[in-house]
């Protein structure tokens, strides 16, 4: 009988812990046992852990949600460049440029969706006609590169200064932020060459017409410039071209649906303009340099692996795990400000990662969302370090990335597990069970 009653108390002790106050937690059980079997409920968070960040391999990149274009020098991860190559898609089909059609005038226009860096240095843009297709329906990875034609320039050096906030009048009516770039005439002298025949459908116009590389130069000075994130698939964004014909003037649009071919590119400058510390670390390979700070990048940059190296000593404990909370802190940056949630598998192998079984909650059990007045991530791991002193076998490290990695252009700096003041911590309360 007592020990029936000793693991229904167990059980209760697991359900109604995550609720209870920490300072209440070794009265948990009082009451429900006689004094002689009283559990010992207990709370650790000096366990052990190793830190360390690596680079990441590049990631698929074609059809994106979003896309990043810009170029931004962070004083600690380096130069980033992020481009964009596109085809395009007719907006309706059998269109027709009439009888000796001649362009006129034509424009992009580019849908703000969010900026990151430093949005008052001015960005100078280029749009090349490519020379190489994008096939529809391929993979794409974002180290991939086109060919194009660099001798005719689209936009002409566009320089601007980017306004993602700041909505604007088209034609008396308010717009969202958009970029509107004014394009070369020999943009709408291409496009209005095509025949009846290239205007039937988005097929026939995928042959005439390979699509745009669209990139910025280079940023060159420590601090400045920015990565900014464009819906091209929204209905803002458009490449217009305005022509006239032997009896008519009008106009024709050219979109961005999500199944035209599309590929997100970054480069990383190899790191060479990284602080010295994230070299030392990253490049140079120096781990013990994660135990004071480490890293997380989006756009194929940069991921962190979290070990726990000693997690014998916790096995040979004899202890039910209640609750356990892996907490990440973070290295405040106001231009440069942390995403919003950071995602947490665990590393199987090389190139193999599965879920937490935490994961498999819900958000609001698993966390991994930034909280603002601790300044940090807070993740629940409470079934994942169970199985992890269950099954010696399990992989005991996992890697902390940027979500969306392909349309978001943010990065993290955290304190290390042996930093002063708020570090990496995993915090564990158990019950021993003798």
């Amino acid at each position: 009988m007592l020990k029936k009653i000793f693991i229904a108390c167990i059980a209760t002790v697991v359900f109604i812990l995550a609720s209870c106050d920490k300072n209440d937690i070794h009265e948990i059980g009082l009451g429900i046992l006689p004094n002689s079997q009283n559990l010992e409920v207990n709370r650790i968070d000096t366990v052990s852990i190793r830190t360390y960040s690596v680079l990441q391999d590049s990631i698929r990149a074609d059809e994106t949600f979003t896309s990043i274009l810009g170029s931004s020098y962070d004083p600690v991860f380096g130069i980033t460049d992020a481009s964009i190559y596109t085809a395009l898609s007719l907006t309706s089909s059998s269109f027709s440029f009439g009888d000796n059609p001649v362009a006129d005038s034509a424009y992009a226009m580019f849908d703000y969706s969010a900026s990151y860096g430093d949005t008052t240095t001015v960005l100078t843009l280029h749009i090349n006609r490519l020379t190489e297709k994008i096939e529809k329906d391929s993979v794409y990875y974002s180290n991939r590169t086109f060919a194009s034609d660099e001798s005719v320039d689209y936009a002409n050096g566009f320089q601007f200064t980017p306004r993602p906030n700041d909505s604007v009048y088209i034609d008396t009516i308010l717009r969202k932020a958009h970029l509107k770039v004014p394009l070369d005439i020999s943009f709408g002298e291409f496009l209005v060459s095509a025949s009846d025949d290239v205007m039937e459908s988005s097929d026939e116009f995928y042959e005439f017409f390979n699509g745009l590389h669209i990139y910025t130069d280079r940023i060159t000075t420590q601090g400045q410039g920015s990565l900014l994130s464009f819906g091209l698939t929204a209905s803002l964004t458009n490449f217009r071209v305005y022509f006239h014909n032997d009896t008519d003037t009008s106009f024709v649009d050219y979109q961005i649906y999500a199944t035209t071919p599309r590929v997100a590119h970054f480069e990383h400058d190899n790191y060479n303009t990284a602080s010295e510390t994230f070299k030392q670390q990253v490049i140079q390979g120096d781990t013990m340099m994660g135990q004071q700070q480490v890293y997380c990048q989006s756009m194929a940059g940069v991921r962190t692996l979290v070990k726990f190296p000693y997690i014998d000593e916790l096995r040979d404990r004899n202890i039910v795990i209640n609750n356990a909370y892996l907490y990440l802190s973070v290295q405040d940056d106001e231009m440069y400000p942390p995403i919003s949630t950071i995602s947490l598998n665990i590393k199987e192998g090389e190139t193999i990662y599965s879920y937490l079984s935490d994961d498999l909650e819900s958000d609001n059990y698993f966390g991994g969302m930034y909280d603002d007045d601790t300044h940090e991530y807070r993740f629940r791991v409470t079934k994942y370090m169970q199985q992890l002193l269950n099954d010696p076998e399990k992989s005991n490290t996992l890697i902390i990335q940027t979500p969306g990695g392909s349309d978001n252009p943010k990065r993290v700096v955290f304190n290390g597990p042996e930093a002063e003041g708020n570090k990496i911590r995993l915090e564990i309360i158990y019950t021993k069970v003798d």
